[in-house]
């Protein structure tokens, strides 16, 4: 036997022995041993970590995108990707970030120094959502506002505002958050709660004033502890609705009341000692309930005041009022503003309300540029805040969030949402507080006041656009009436400039859609476009009318042959000539489905009208007459043009309707080709010039109504 086989038999009787049962006494022990797991750093190949960023998105036109799993570790020596369902691989097959250009999924196959193979996939949509829930860490007490901080390791932290305390949260991993302080002093509570931070210290305030100060926590030794010191700030400071802190760590207490100083915003220098911030100034024009700075401008949310104020704080000992503005529900609530202080978006914390859009770049001349709001009944907005890249986070209580493109301000477009409050609907201030998007990996959180926290993960996709100029076919000219709709579509965003007649549309998802635009008197059109991810897509139309071109002709009118201009005659003589039938004498062809009339105008002033020519020119007071043809489109109104003159007193109203296009039509001096031609009657006799009488010396003399046009 050799001793190969002599070693496998030991081996196998030692297996065998280990694996009984040995009893002592009257206890039973199980001292059975899995050899493998024993040894099994010498069996089991290391196998390698592999991750990727997933999902990915990609626009409608299949731009290449890259893919990225450089998270990925573990002694690698082989990169492999591959493509399923129809995807592209262009470069970098081998490497962790490759290129592709179409949907599908690819997968990521890495192959370890001990030969283990492991894989991941990724999705690549044009079809994502902005905003992907990763996990719900509920509370036992009502929730207020939310805030957040970053540590020098990059580890991630909500500060989220309850009712008790301020509860401090791990979310580094989004999807497992993990509470890991909890702040509370004693005797303070409150259902409004609201933090900023400044460095590693973070700044809380509430409407208790008991007991009073600015709580201030320190948070450099996280996760371990969290200390928390008070202070007045040397003026009685007790407490306040809310807080902000710039870019300079200069701090902004709205609604702040104090013994020394009297009430309003109160401004601190936190930066200069972070423990112990500074007294500078007060702005107490008007009550502040919510604010923004950045540079030396403080933008105002003064609630009761119903405005946006834009106020100088380069001096905060004395601020000075640059310019504001009534908001459009007169209760202005929270306002945020865009990096480049060009743009301000105001909440009106009122059921119904809009986010309003503002340039401010000229603080005394604010021009609001659009409005929004979800469209579900008595829904409040609460706050909102400014990603870079162009867009808006906001909270609705009851609604959940939203985040919005605008990008282009003055066409403002949902492009993600989210209900953390399923079990409200409706008006009221159940639901969503506030949000906090500024964690470096794109992680958000949200409080519920119900709910409790809501970690998110985010992809933020730029909204599809679409613009151009709709204008008549015969004139060129804008269109004032135009409905424009992308079929099949319900959240399009639709900004119409009656003046111009130009618009923009925008929608959140990119791709094919039919474009049916209407306007009242045109044939509608409906026009098939390639929408794509943050481009403007230009679609200018022309619309034809429904009756054909406005193609009225007056004519060139011309007097009777014989007769020179001005005709005059006496005062309550009539001039038999003008009872002719002049439709058929001087306009033979106004245009197809228009009708005529002939206007007497004295000056400016239209005096009498008639669908024939005749006039009683007896009746009419001594003046100077003019003489107008008249062609107008049927299709114009619910009236005739008998009518419609009846409405109108002046020459000029008719000439300023059609200049603008709420009428077809054309109007000319009866004898154009003389200029302007008039008829005067006077109360002398006067001899008629080109005639062999005089008018009104005998019998009125008829003129010869031949002619032409």
């Amino acid at each position: 036997m050799s001793k190969y086989l002599l070693s496998l038999i030991f081996i196998l009787l030692s297996c065998t022995l280990l694996t009984q049962q040995i009893v002592y006494s009257n206890e039973q022990v199980d001292i059975s041993v899995d050899l493998l797991s024993n040894n099994e750093s010498m069996n089991v190949a290391a196998c390698p970590e592999v991750c990727v960023v997933s999902p990915v998105y990609i626009d409608c036109e299949n731009d290449p995108v890259q893919l990225d799993g450089t998270c990925s570790s573990g002694g690698i020596v082989n990169i492999e990707w591959s493509a399923i369902n129809g995807g592209n691989i262009l470069s970098g097959i081998n490497t962790l970030t490759p290129t592709v250009d179409a949907e599908g999924e690819y997968i990521l196959s890495i192959t370890s120094s001990d030969g283990c193979v492991e894989s991941d996939t990724v999705n690549v949509s044009n079809d994502l959502d902005v905003l992907t829930l990763a996990a719900i860490l509920p509370y036992s007490q009502g929730l207020s506002d939310i805030w957040g901080w970053t540590d020098a390791n990059g580890n991630e932290y909500a500060l989220v505002g309850t009712i008790s305390g301020v509860s401090i949260v791990d979310v580094t991993d989004p999807f497992n958050p993990v509470e890991v302080q909890f702040i509370s002093i004693p005797d303070l509570g409150s259902t409004w709660w609201d933090l900023k931070t400044c460095g590693d210290y973070a700044y809380f305030i509430t409407e208790d004033p008991t007991p009073p100060g600015l709580n201030i926590i320190d948070l450099s030794n996280l996760p371990a502890s969290a200390p928390v010191t008070t202070t007045q700030l040397g003026i009685g400071y007790t407490d306040s609705h809310n807080i902000f802190i710039d870019e300079n760590c200069i701090g902004y207490l709205f609604g702040a009341t104090t013994t020394s100083v009297g009430n309003g915003t109160v401004i601190i220098d936190i930066g200069a000692n972070p423990l112990d911030p500074v007294y500078l100034g007060i702005y107490n024009t008007n009550y502040v309930h919510d604010g923004f700075v950045q540079g030396d401008t403080l933008y105002t949310g003064e609630i009761y005041a119903g405005q946006l104020a834009v106020v100088d704080v380069s001096d905060p000992s004395n601020p000075i009022v640059l310019g504001s503005i009534q908001t459009p529900f007169n209760f202005a609530h929270q306002v945020w503003v865009s990096p480049d202080n060009t743009t301000a978006f105001v909440l009106d914390e009122k059921a119904n309300a809009v986010v309003a859009v503002y340039d401010v770049t000229n603080p005394s001349n604010i021009i609001l540029l659009d409005t929004w709001n979800d469209g579900i009944p008595d829904v409040v907005m609460h706050n909102a805040f400014y990603v870079d890249g162009g867009f808006l986070t906001v909270s609705h209580y009851t609604s959940g969030i939203t985040i919005l493109d605008v990008s282009e301000p003055d066409i403002v477009v949902p492009v993600g949402t989210y209900d953390t409050s399923p079990n409200f609907i409706g008006g009221g201030f159940s639901g969503q507080w506030g949000n906090y998007p500024y964690f470096p990996s794109g992680t958000l959180v949200a409080s519920d006041r119900q709910e409790g926290l809501y970690v998110f993960n985010t992809t933020y996709i730029p909204a599809s656009y679409l613009e151009g100029c709709i204008t008549d076919d015969c004139t060129g000219l804008p269109l004032t009436d135009v409905q424009i709709d992308l079929l099949g579509a319900t959240n399009e965003e639709v900004n119409f400039n009656i003046t111009t007649g130009c618009y923009k549309l925008g929608i959140a998802e990119c791709g094919n859609y039919d474009v049916n635009i209407t306007a009242p008197g045109y044939d509608s059109q409906t026009i098939n476009v390639d929408l794509n991810t943050d481009e403007f897509t230009i679609l200018d139309v022309i619309m034809i009318r429904d009756g054909g071109c406005c193609n009225a002709d007056a004519g060139d009118l011309i007097p009777p042959d014989g007769v020179s201009v001005p005709v005059s005659f006496c005062l309550g003589e009539d001039m038999a000539a003008f009872l002719n039938d002049y439709t058929n004498v001087f306009e033979t062809n106004p245009g197809t489905d228009y009708s005529y009339s002939y206007i007497i105008g004295n000056n400016d002033n239209i005096v009498e009208s008639s669908i024939n020519g005749d006039f009683d020119w007896s009746n009419l007071p001594v003046g100077v007459y003019n003489i107008y043809g008249f062609s107008y489109w049927n299709f114009n109104t619910n009236t005739d043009i008998t009518n419609y003159i009846a409405g109108i007193s002046t020459i000029t109203e008719i000439q300023n309707e059609i200049s603008i296009l709420n009428i077809c039509a054309n109007i000319d001096s009866l004898y154009a080709n003389n200029g302007v031609a008039t008829v005067e009657i006077t109360a002398l006799p006067q001899a008629n010039a080109g005639l062999d009488e005089t008018i009104c010396e005998g019998e009125s003399v008829q003129l010869n109504a031949s002619g032409g046009v």
